[in-house]
């Protein structure tokens, strides 16, 4: 369930965490301040990502008129529309198309499927008079794993949109829009200073996360599914929370619990000498990766140590977790055997 984060714990963060998000570009645009407003909501909010779960906060001039909601939207169909968009079936898939004309353009997105991932979307700046029949070429946005964010300012009714980016990106920057420009206006970024912000974890516990991603192998040949592929994802994105949004962890953020990542990892260990050497290093490494980040958190977000170590303990033994995926009981997300995340308020 998701909980607003405690206002102490925003405020305590120190300087190099609590500038995040920033704009730039030409911040000073109306479209750019909501999307701010927009950006600093979903920052500070519990939501593992920060496009969804979306929650759209007070105080914003303007209002979505299609966007999706949902974390998982691999089903199709993701879409919510207001009655400024029309849905018309095309093919497969489906065209929202624009009532009304925006400063020259006429917004048009298409849905399309694309495989057991689900779908991709393509944003179209037309002109005003071309037809629902029209052929699509060039979009502003070409095949996108998250569907845009279409808003519109009411008093001026003015149309912008946001490209959040690609999912695979851990806390990626978002691209601003408007209708009148075929062009970023600003962008939204979630690390500044920071390429990679898993990076910004100690060097401790960095070296551990590289030992947990050796167990997992290269993942070559694995089809279509490319469950390797996803889970090193899945992990980047914890990893990313883990530094910067740590409020933003949940016991759901991994497969097992702890007791069947153990048991499953002594299981492969025992089937030859090298992966019983890399566990044995795994488990030898493990205490000076969780006194690394108590230390992170205690310097970071300015906790009591003992504090610190209890949110430390917590999230290191998530963050193991996230990158294995066992057989469990009930062939299902669960955890039974670890705590919630001991951060003020959090999931």
């Amino acid at each position: 369930m998701r909980a607003a984060i405690s206002t102490w714990l925003l405020l305590q963060a120190a300087s190099a965490f609590a500038s995040s998000p920033v704009a730039t570009g030409d911040p000073s645009r109306p479209e750019c301040i909501d999307a701010m407003r927009l950006g600093k909501a979903m920052y500070e909010s519990t939501a593992p990502r920060l496009y969804a779960p979306l929650s759209v906060p007070k105080g914003m001039e303007s209002r979505l008129i299609l966007g999706a909601f949902d974390l998982d939207i691999s089903g199709g169909d993701a879409l919510t529309n207001s009655p400024e968009f029309e849905k018309l079936p095309r093919g497969s898939g489906a065209i929202y198309w624009a009532a009304k004309p925006s400063e020259g353009h006429r917004i048009v997105v298409q849905d399309m499927p694309m495989s057991w991932q689900g779908n991709t979307y393509d944003l179209y700046l037309l002109d005003p008079a071309a037809q629902k029949a029209s052929s699509l070429e060039k979009p502003i946005i070409a095949q996108a794993w998250r569907p845009p964010l279409v808003f519109q300012r009411d008093k001026q009714g003015t149309k912008w949109f946001i490209d959040v980016g690609h999912p695979a990106i851990a806390l990626g920057d978002w691209n601003v829009y408007t209708a009148k420009e075929g062009r970023p206006v600003c962008t939204i970024s979630f690390h500044p200073g920071a390429e990679n912000p898993a990076d910004l974890l100690p060097k401790q516990l960095l070296a551990f996360t590289r030992r947990l991603d050796e167990v997992l192998g290269p993942g070559n040949n694995e089809g279509t599914l490319q469950p390797t592929a996803g889970i090193r994802i899945a992990a980047q994105h914890l990893l990313a929370n883990a530094a910067l949004r740590p409020w933003a962890l949940a016991d759901t953020d991994a497969y097992n619990s702890r007791s069947e990542v153990d048991k499953g990892l002594e299981q492969w260990a025992d089937t030859n000498r090298a992966r019983r050497r890399l566990y044995d290093e795994i488990r030898k490494t493990y205490p000076d990766a969780e006194q690394s980040l108590a230390e992170y958190y205690e310097k970071a977000y300015r906790l009591p140590a003992q504090k610190s170590r209890e949110v430390a303990s917590w999230t290191l033994g998530l963050i193991l977790r996230s990158y294995f995926v066992f057989p469990n009981e009930e062939g299902r997300r669960q955890d039974r055997n670890t705590r919630t995340n001991p951060w003020p308020h959090a999931r």
